[in-house]
């Protein structure tokens, strides 16, 4: 569990600093650009290249707050009717930047069809939000041996119930699983 954990924390790390390091590029043209564009007397697409430069700068502020709080990251509810049935969801975390990577690597290897995303909430504190939802759902776990096993044999809107209760913002919430692989 402590390398899996930690595996996921260097995938993590990795991802926010190639996209700190593209974002300094990115920064580093825009400055270049400004400057040429003064040089030109071109002052209104230095204004405009300027907000740009303004929005890269709070990226990379989001970006270094994220690496450095640990306990942020999206918990995502998940479901995959193919291989587990209609009443079972899967509840993780990740704390990647691109949480989406996480369910395609899930689906990739372990399972016959994709996942279907429920749910997809950012927290501060995702490992906190994660762990209460296991506790809330402790006695519907499906494997009582594992606990890095996190099925769970209940309907994706008493989740949602969960998550409402806790006041958990939730951007999207899909109850009918599309299925389209298992469907076809």
């Amino acid at each position: 569990a402590l390398r899996a954990t930690g595996r996921e924390e260097q995938i993590a790390r990795r991802e926010y600093e190639r996209e700190q390091e593209r974002l300094r590029k990115e920064l580093a043209h825009y400055e270049t650009a400004i400057s040429a564009l003064r040089d030109r007397g071109d002052e209104h697409g230095a204004s405009q290249a300027e907000v740009k430069l303004t929005e890269i700068r709070d990226a990379i502020d989001g970006i270094t707050r994220r690496a450095a709080n640990i306990r942020a990251g999206h918990v995502y509810v998940i479901s995959n009717i193919g291989a587990f049935g209609e009443e079972v969801v899967k509840i993780g975390m990740t704390r990647r930047l691109d949480p989406m990577d996480r369910i395609r690597e899930l689906g990739d290897a372990s399972v016959q069809f994709r996942y279907d995303v429920h749910a997809m909430v950012f927290s501060d504190d995702a490992v906190g939000l994660e762990t209460h939802l296991h506790h809330q759902l402790a006695d519907r776990r499906l494997n009582l041996v594992n606990m890095r096993r996190e099925f769970f044999r209940v309907r994706p809107a008493e989740v949602r119930d969960i998550f409402t209760r806790l006041d958990a913002s939730i951007v999207e919430w899909i109850d009918e699983p599309e299925a389209l692989e298992w469907r076809q």
